[in-house]
């Protein structure tokens, strides 16, 4: 069994500044919910999506690769050849936004967004950029980097809608803000490598580098990209198909979104130990015992109980968190924060052990099972779109959504025991 201290403290950490800025952004959710209407939420959070949803391809995939190699030379090359990857694939994608972006998007009934498409070549590279950066600072334990990094994001974010609003920039104004917070959690991770606190790099390669690389790592693009895609694209489904088959979709997206917002400050914790697992998981993955399959079992465990208090309460008291506290006019995500606590609650636990995939290299299998997932929680919402009342359909794709997260729970475990 693997000592848990250096990976408790580990996590710490990087929560120690995050949770911090979590707080803040909670307490600042009734003045942005006071300032904005959920219209105006929801075409923003609709924008952000669409970047999550691309930013999954825009390394090449290379980044989930950075935790394994042994030798640093290795480390280094993945990093370069993601950049030039996300250099390559945003400029592609900005000239097709040039040219068809506007049409593509009045296409998924987003009025409101086309206005917005000229942010997206900006938001991915910088996104891309970002997780590059993640992977290579956890991989040298720089981990404060890392969350000053998220502490400047939530509270440049925050404060600047805040900001904006008094200069009435509606929803643009939350799109700046958003782009303004991911600069400010670059700066940790310019000031580090400006110090020279990482293993210098060597900018020279050799195109039989690259080979290597993708010799030895090329199931990462080919099936890890495509996977996660899959994943993300079956998180973010709401904001792409709710425009087609309700009336006032901004508006219920802004709910939508404002439930996500709440439930999403226990799930920060998630990720941060996410991070911290994939780091020790890597490492284990060598051994020919048990240990990597303990470890995963006391992750999960630990997780669960912790998800249970945060989640419960939501569950129970969403409605009055709202009313009481949040923004009245976002009353409807108060229901929506209830029904989806369960769906949010499983995924607490799934989100770290996901990364066994990648230890495990089983990621062609874990493409067919996110496609699986992906065809599954779109033909509930294609249906309930056509059948159902919107609260009856978001409560169905928490639903669903819970079952397929301990599905996954359950097939990573599985995976964690095997040698």
């Amino acid at each position: 069994m693997p000592n848990t201290s250096s990976i408790l403290h580990r996590i710490f950490t990087l929560l120690s500044g995050t949770l911090l800025a979590q707080i803040v952004s909670f307490l600042l959710l009734p003045i942005i919910g006071d300032l904005y209407l959920p219209a105006e939420i929801g075409i923003s959070e609709a924008l952000i999506a669409t970047v999550m949803l691309f930013a999954v391809g825009i390394n090449g995939g290379f980044e989930l690769a950075m935790m394994l190699p042994k030798e640093e030379k290795i480390a280094q090359t993945i990093t370069q050849f993601g950049l030039y990857i996300s250099l390559f694939l945003g400029g592609i994608l900005g000239f097709t936004l040039l040219l068809f972006g506007k049409k593509i998007i009045l296409s998924l009934h987003q009025i409101e967004l086309s206005e917005t498409y000229p942010w997206l070549p900006f938001l991915l590279l910088l996104e891309g950029l970002l997780q590059l950066l993640r992977y290579y600072f956890m991989r040298h334990n720089e981990l404060r980097a890392i969350s000053v990094g998220k502490v400047l994001n939530i509270l440049t974010r925050n404060g600047l809608s805040i900001l904006f609003s008094y200069f009435l920039w509606s929803y643009q104004g939350l799109i700046f803000a958003f782009f303004l917070g991911q600069i400010g959690n670059l700066l940790p991770f310019l000031y580090v490598m400006a110090k020279k606190r990482l293993p210098s790099f060597d900018w020279k390669f050799e195109i039989a580098d690259f080979q290597a690389i993708w010799r030895d790592y090329g199931d990462f693009p080919k099936y890890g990209m495509a996977s996660i895609w899959l994943s993300t694209a079956a998180k973010q489904l709401p904001f792409f198909l709710f425009p087609v088959y309700f009336l006032s979709a901004e508006t219920m997206l802004g709910n939508y979104a404002f439930a996500c917002k709440v439930l999403g400050i226990p799930l920060v914790l998630s990720f941060i130990a996410g991070d911290i697992f994939y780091q020790k998981a890597a490492k284990l993955a060598y051994s020919t015992n048990l240990e990597l399959y303990y470890f995963s079992l006391k992750t999960s465990i630990i997780l669960f109980v912790i998800a249970i208090i945060p989640f419960s309460m939501l569950y129970l008291g969403g409605n009055d968190l709202f009313h009481y506290f949040l923004a009245e006019k976002y009353q409807a995500a108060g229901k929506y924060t209830q029904d989806l606590a369960p769906y949010f609650g499983s995924l607490f636990v799934a989100i770290p052990l996901t990364y066994l995939i990648d230890v495990r290299r089983k990621l062609k299998a874990y493409l067919v099972l996110n496609l699986l997932f992906l065809i599954i929680k779109t033909s509930l919402l294609v249906i309930c779109g056509k059948i159902c009342k919107a609260d009856e359909t978001i409560l169905y794709f928490s639903y669903i959504g819970t079952l397929l997260n301990f599905a996954q729970i359950i097939y990573c475990l599985w995976l964690a025991k095997r040698n």
